[in-house]
């Protein structure tokens, strides 16, 4: 049995389906009790954006499938398991060629081999007990097997896939501590196990397949491929209808010509179209990224007196190289407006990503260095799920510039990160102070425990304030102000020469807390404190010390 490509795009559909149907019980299986790390809502944000993609592009036949999901998948990828979700698919889908019309079961075990392989290749360090592990080991055991048919082929990848997710809990020490199943390897497994379903005849009901209106994709302009008229082929054409090139070749009488019908071929494969009909003659003007079907289409009808086809892409790349000006700029990451602005206005940081609610994806981070204009950037990412996707978005950019990324422990490492940074100094030497500084930060979070928790060190119940520190929870109680204390002595335990405090107060802070705080920070370290309102909902306090 074999997948054509009307099979395969039905295959996508059903698995983004299920991942949509499952990604609140995804997001739930989070191994910190602190609701920031939403696996689910990041992978059924990449992978129906992805879906949308193929609905708004041109997708005509496996090759313009293969090339749009992975598109999709790239630039609407969020979080860390989103990228690596999009590096598998893209491996996946890059054994299909221009030629390829079908992929048959040998085809679809090589395709898992490169999926492994693009997956892995992409992180510098690749964890096992991950989405990446349940790929690695799919895409060997179902290469040592043969199998009759493609339901065979699936159930094999389902049984595999699965079992290697359950795997997962005793694979890293996080995990089993919890005694969850990793996230991101629950995810890719829901995205198969929706493939599984359509071969079986199963339906999935709830929810239905719906576009993507429903989700916030980024509001910045997207001048990918596909998007933006300044990519692409600018291609001219002047055809005379009937002309024969060769009149030997059979069948070579051409097709009546209606005008009408013409243009309305050629609105489905470009935009900025300008046709004039005078006679035997027919001049074309359009951006396509298909001159191919431009050439066909026309050929149909004539053959040509004048063809010109320049790349766009490439002026377009060249026109942004000469503009973007040799100067140093910083781009942070943060979760609300109001910390964007405190960023902007205080510690002079030349744009902000607000991420509270909508994780950047690699659209988000390739747009917002491009449109920055600047040669030598400073990208400062306040959660290293959000690494991957701005790696991503950086090897996309295509002129010469120094871009460094750097992540930070929490949003008050941030802005002790963009103290440290000098427009006037040269790159290295911003380089060396901003990771100096960041090293020597001292932070912590206050948060409320959404679910309950047993570590080793300490017991934590939901509705729990919990102090966190380096991605360990050190306090927990029912009482915000006994959590802030117990935090603020952790941070100052053998430190010295230490005199101001830091507190940003999320949505939910207490003015009695802050000001019994303020009063404890006094009085036992002769701390000075200064107090920001953020407006964060996830985190009630950033507090930090230098």
């Amino acid at each position: 049995m074999i997948i054509n490509f009307e099979e395969m795009k039905k295959m996508l559909e059903f698995g983004a389906k299920n991942l949509e149907k499952e990604y609140s019980y995804i997001n739930d299986l989070n191994v910190f009790p602190v609701p920031d790390g939403d696996t689910g809502s990041n992978l059924k944000t990449t992978v129906l954006g992805a879906m949308q993609h193929i609905k708004n592009t041109e997708t005509l036949c496996f090759n313009d499938l293969a090339t749009n999901f992975s598109y999709g998948l790239l630039m609407n990828a969020r979080g860390n398991s989103g990228v690596i979700f999009s590096q598998i698919f893209r491996g996946f889908f890059s054994i299909i060629k221009p030629e390829t019309k079908k992929l048959s079961i040998n085809e679809i075990k090589e395709a898992l081999i490169k999926a492994k392989e693009q997956a892995y290749n992409a992180v510098s360090k690749p964890v096992e007990g991950t989405i990446l592990t349940v790929i690695r080991v799919i895409s060997e055991q179902v290469n040592e097997n043969e199998y009759s048919d493609l339901n065979a082929l699936f159930d094999d990848i389902c049984k595999i896939g699965n079992e290697t997710v359950l795997k997962t809990t005793n694979m890293l020490p996080e995990l089993k501590q919890v005694g969850v199943v990793d996230s991101g390897a629950y995810g890719l497994m829901s995205f198969f196990n929706g493939i599984n379903k359509y071969l079986h005849g199963e339906e999935i009901l709830e929810p239905v397949y719906t576009d993507s209106k429903k989700i916030d994709f980024d509001s910045l302009k997207d001048i990918g491929p596909n998007e933006e008229e300044g990519f692409g082929y600018c291609s001219e054409i002047v055809l005379k209808l009937n002309a024969i090139i060769n009149p030997n070749e059979k069948n070579a009488g051409k097709e009546n010509f209606n005008f009408t019908n013409f243009k309305k071929q050629l609105s489905k494969i470009g935009n900025s179209m300008v046709c004039i009909h005078d006679n035997d003659l027919v001049k074309v003007h359009i951006h396509t990224f298909k001159p191919d079907l431009l050439l066909k289409i026309g050929q149909k009808y004539g053959e040509f007196e004048k063809i010109k086809i320049e790349n766009m892409t490439n002026q377009f790349l060249e026109k942004h190289k000469k503009q973007f000006k040799d100067e140093n700029a910083i781009i942070v990451t943060c979760p609300t407006e109001e910390i964007s602005e405190i960023l902007k206005n205080d510690y002079q940081a030349d744009m902000t990503i607000i991420t509270e609610g909508n994780p950047p994806s690699v659209k988000t981070f390739f747009n917002s260095i491009n449109n920055l204009g600047i040669k030598n950037v400073f990208l400062i990412i306040d959660d290293s799920n959000y690494k991957l996707a701005a790696q991503e978005a950086v090897n996309l950019i295509q002129y010469n510039a120094n871009i460094e990324i750097i992540t930070t422990k929490n949003i008050f490492d941030s802005l002790i990160a963009t103290t440290n940074f000098d427009k006037s100094a040269n790159f290295d030497m911003n380089s060396k102070y901003i990771n100096k500084s960041i090293k020597k930060s001292l932070s912590a979070m206050i948060s409320t425990a959404s679910k309950d928790v047993k570590y080793s060190h300490i017991t934590v119940k939901s509705k729990n304030k919990i102090g966190i520190i380096n991605k360990k929870i050190i306090s927990a109680n029912n009482k915000t102000i006994v959590v802030l204390k117990n935090t603020l002595d952790t941070l100052m335990k053998n430190q010295k020469n230490i005199d101001i405090c830091y507190l940003i107060c999320g949505l939910n802070y207490s003015q009695t807390d802050v000001e019994q705080f303020e009063k404890y920070a006094l009085e036992k370290y002769g701390l000075y404190c200064e107090i920001k309102y953020g407006g964060q909902k996830v985190y009630d306090y950033y507090l930090g010390v230098q």
